[in-house]
């Protein structure tokens, strides 16, 4: 009778030890799986369930909003009074838990913490149906698999934050290529600000450059709430925690800033705010900045960490490089302008009559470009083109463009260099080299009788056969030296004859009802 007594006991040992094994592995075999942390606390607590047969709750608490989660979960609306009871029970118990940092195991009840002292991240609570106490293997189970919980948790966090950061950079670098394609100064500076709220996670961010003086801090860009008060508003460079990190060349995480002898509350009072924490950063070369970038009052009331100021780091840097490019190409942009003008200044002066012509058709090819659907900024650099396409007649002389009457054919040999001519005077302009062929060809016919090559068809460059359109139109309905005046629909006759002949039909099919729309007042007279 003992022996059958000691060979049921040790069969129900080996069957308990059995059942805490397969409950182990099967835990185990969930770290391997690619499964969310929601996902994963619901098959384990199901597990739990259905190994010693009893109601299970897995209750992990949210490191930054303290919120409590409970596993299985279920949708508010359908908890029942008894769940909200067990609910209340199990935070009670934890923070029992949290004070004597040992499980709680009584009848009918156990709960053992998910961490360890001081880091309780959790923990697994058992309703058993009895007020019996839950068996030795039971309680060991609960707490093997807790530990192996708090290592799931563990690895889940810092896969979490891992990812996080892979997405957080690969943000940053998308934002930096992005930013890298920018080419106007002031849109840069404003999506610079808009990536950094975005990457950061704050609520509000700005660029900061010192004035011409270098005696106050401007703000250059804003984003947030108060961006129109405070852009364009400046104070004395050494004045606040930005001032404190130019004067010093150093970044910094300020995340009690009432607390910082270095700050002042002047932008505040402006803006009738409270900047709770900031990061900022020096940007440009590192023993001379030209300013700060900061990043302000991190989102749901966190604070900044150093992964916050790592990015900003990172962004600022880059973003300080695209400034400076975007910044030259400005400058290059202006000196061109500048080029160009006094180009148009000498041809005018030594041939008036050449760029009022060039003028009147300047917005005629930009129409029909656009008409066209051509590109803004190819349809710019016609434009342009049309504005510069006769410059070679400064070369021509003066007796020639301004010879009455009917020219020889000596001197229509010369008429005709102008186009190379203007290629010689452009060339040199590296920023026109776009343009260059639709000047030197704008005297090119679709037949391919025309001048300086002989071009046909779609040979020709698109923007020289716009030109060309448009070229003649106000050539024929313009007062000139050589040639007689004709009337807007005289001159839109010449134009429709004309296609497949001398313009491409494309061309003068979209520029008819452009030059049809133009009023007698709009015509450009070439008197000298």
């Amino acid at each position: 009778m003992e022996e059958n007594k000691q060979i049921l006991l040790l069969e129900e040992t080996v069957a308990q030890l059995s059942l805490r094994n397969r409950v182990i592995s099967r835990v185990i075999e969930l770290m391997d799986m690619t499964l969310t942390k929601n996902v994963l606390l619901e098959r384990v607590a199901g597990i739990l369930e259905e190994a010693i047969r009893c109601f299970v709750k897995i209750m992990v608490v949210d490191e930054f909003t303290g919120k409590f989660f409970f596993y299985p979960e279920k949708k508010e609306d359908s908890l029942t009074d008894e769940d909200t009871k067990k609910h209340e029970f199990i935070i009670n118990t934890f923070k029992e838990i949290e004070e004597k940092s040992s499980p709680i195991d009584k009848p009918g009840f156990m709960c053992f913490p998910i961490g360890s002292a001081g880091n309780i991240k959790g923990v697994i609570a058992a309703f058993g149906d009895t007020e019996e106490n839950f068996s030795p293997h039971e309680t060991r189970l609960f707490k093997e698999v807790a530990e192996l919980l708090k290592r799931i948790l563990e690895n889940t966090l810092l896969i979490n934050d891992m990812n996080k950061s892979l997405i957080k950079m690969q943000g940053l670098f998308n934002a930096v290529k992005e930013l890298a394609g920018a080419s106007n100064y002031k849109n840069l500076l404003n999506d610079i600000v808009n990536t950094t709220m975005a990457i950061i996670e704050c609520e509000g961010s700005s660029v900061l450059l010192l004035n011409d003086k270098k005696d106050k801090l401007r703000f250059a860009a804003v984003s947030g709430e108060h961006k129109s008060q405070l852009a364009g508003f400046e104070f004395p460079k050494e004045e606040g925690i930005a001032g404190w990190a130019l004067e010093q060349k150093r970044e910094g995480i300020v995340n009690e800033v009432s607390q910082s002898p270095y700050f002042s509350s002047r932008v505040d009072e402006v803006v009738g705010s409270t900047t709770r924490n900031l990061i900022v950063v020096p940007i440009g070369p590192s023993d001379e900045p030209v300013g700060v970038m900061e990043a302000v009052n991190k989102l749901d009331g966190a604070d900044f960490s150093s992964q916050d100021i790592l990015y900003f780091s990172i962004l600022a840097s880059q973003a300080y490089q695209i400034i400076e490019k975007v910044r030259l190409y400005d400058e290059l942009n202006a000196t061109f302008s500048n080029t160009v003008t006094s180009i148009i200044d000498a041809v005018e002066f030594g041939a008036p009559m050449t760029m009022e012509h060039s003028r009147s058709i300047q917005k005629n090819a930009l129409d029909v470009a656009l008409a066209l659907g051509i590109n803004a900024k190819e349809s710019e650099e016609i434009a342009l083109a049309a504005l510069l396409h006769d410059v070679g007649k400064i070369g021509v002389p003066d007796a020639i463009l301004q010879k009455p009457g009917p020219l020889s054919d000596d001197e229509w040999q010369i008429i005709k260099k102008h186009p190379d001519i203007g290629v010689k005077i452009l060339e040199p302009i590296k920023s026109l080299e776009k343009v260059i062929p639709y000047i030197r060809h704008h005297h090119e016919r679709w037949d391919g009788s025309g001048y300086p090559v002989g071009l046909a068809g779609d040979k020709i460059p698109l923007g020289a056969r716009i030109i060309a359109v448009c070229d003649a139109f106000d050539a024929m309905i313009s007062e000139r030296n050589y040639g007689r005046k004709l009337s807007k629909e005289a001159a839109l006759e010449e134009i429709i004859v004309n296609s497949g002949k001398q313009f491409d039909p494309e061309c003068v099919k979209a520029a008819i009802p452009i030059l049809k729309k133009i009023k007698k007042e709009e015509f450009t007279p070439l008197k000298t």
